[in-house]
């Protein structure tokens, strides 16, 4: 900056940072009011993006993008020192499905066929934009939005990041890994990992399956700071890029499930035989995802064999795990089970947010299932299929924006 002096990273000493990529400038606003000014220079990549400026409040902690189009996207800054910045909100993950329908009513909402739907929409983003919900991202979400192009894709993605207001879902395969380390440990009778990562947060780079993270860097560090204030951007870019998203080649993928549910559909015998047959078919076909959180665990020995007992038991007490292989055990015994393309992105993200968030709008046939996995296990239902259902469960829970926090 034009000044040599050095500053703690501190509210007592800044007020604003801005990055104005219009103007070219990064601009700092100290709380005694002076202000400084440092350019940006032109080959920097942090021009090319779909956001003009972006403003970090010090007081309220907050990060602002305002778009190229004059939208405003307000994001909580994640801080290493809040214990539980999720406090008592309750966490409500959306399919892009219903992320559609709550952008339409939003922006459009004569598309909105069912009026009942649009309600409830209008319930979530009267909830969702006064501290009543926690509707947060995942990398799903990015993936789907960049199939997009135009307005319909820029309406959707302001619509999502500004009511996620900068929560996330953590990656599923990172999900996945913990919770393998978490179980690993108890089979082979171990002390599980000191620290389990939260799945509904605001770290940088959670929704993202690799990146920097704040267990990175120590906690005062600047680099953390930076890491912060600038995940909430990139999030809003990748949704914001004018750019169509090319999905990746699943034939392998999609070979190797029809070709279990054919085995299995060709085997005769008791039903139950043909269920714990299919989960050792999950456990056979994605073993790298245990392996790695058994590397975690650093333990000197083998990697365990476990059991048909052991697999039934120890798979369903994860969280997320236990519904994804839940899931695939289903689709796997039914002769009748199309695999299609967008099934593995339905279950990981769709099993992810069911062991983790409090309520969860999802498409017809994961929703399906998975609510029938939960009647199954005796437990409440979180999942549901349309935004009525979802939030008829929400309000009954007792879900209550500030304002109405405050006036009672």
């Amino acid at each position: 900056m034009t000044d040599d002096a050095t500053y703690t990273l501190s509210a007592d000493v800044f007020q604003f940072w801005a990055i104005d990529r219009v103007a070219k400038q990064i601009r700092l606003v100290l709380q005694d009011g002076r202000k400084f000014e440092e350019p940006i220079d032109d080959n920097d990549p942090i021009l090319n993006s779909e956001i003009a400026m972006s403003l970090f409040d010090w007081e309220k902690w907050w990060v602002t993008s305002i778009t190229k189009r004059g939208h405003v996207i307000f994001a909580e800054g994640y801080s290493p020192n809040t214990e539980n910045p999720l406090g008592r909100l309750p966490a409500v993950y959306l399919d892009q499905n219903h992320w559609s329908t709550v952008a339409l009513a939003m922006v459009d909402p004569g598309k909105v066929k069912s009026e009942t739907e649009l309600a409830a929409a209008y319930e979530l983003v009267r909830l969702g934009s006064d501290a009543g919900i926690v509707l947060p991202l995942s990398s799903g979400h990015m993936l789907e939005t960049g199939g997009l192009v135009g307005d319909k894709r820029y309406d959707l993605a302001v619509a999502m990041a500004s009511l996620s207001g900068g929560w996330q879902l953590r990656h599923p395969v990172n999900v996945w890994r913990q919770e393998a380390a978490q179980v690993l440990a108890d089979v082979i009778r171990v002390p599980r990992p000191e620290k389990a990562l939260r799945v509904i947060c605001l770290d940088p780079n959670a929704a993202l399956s690799s990146g920097k993270r704040p267990e990175d860097f120590d906690p005062d560090s600047a680099e953390l700071f930076l890491l912060m204030l600038t995940c909430s951007s990139v999030l809003v870019d990748l949704l914001l890029d004018p750019e169509r998203t090319e999905r990746g080649d699943l034939s392998k993928w999609l070979a190797h499930q029809r070709k279990v549910t054919a085995e299995l559909a060709a085997i005769t015998g008791p039903k139950e035989a043909k269920r714990k047959m299919a989960l050792r078919r999950f456990w056979e076909g994605d073993l790298q995802a245990f392996h790695n959180g058994y590397a975690d665990l650093r333990a000197d020995r083998p990697f365990p064999e476990l059991t048909d007992q052991q697999l039934a038991k120890h798979l369903t007490t994860m969280p997320m795990v236990g519904y994804l292989s839940g899931l695939f055990t289903q689709r796997y015994v039914s002769a009748t089970t199309v695999w299609k393309r967008n099934d593995l992105l339905d279950m990981m993200f769709l099993s992810c947010a069911a062991g983790y968030a409090d309520f969860v709008a999802a498409e017809a046939h994961t929703g399906t299932q998975l609510a029938q996995l939960q009647r199954a296990r005796g437990g409440p239902q979180t999942v549901f299929t349309t935004l009525h259902d979802l939030v008829e469960a929400l309000l009954a829970s007792g879900a209550q924006t500030a304002t109405e926090r405050d006036e009672h």
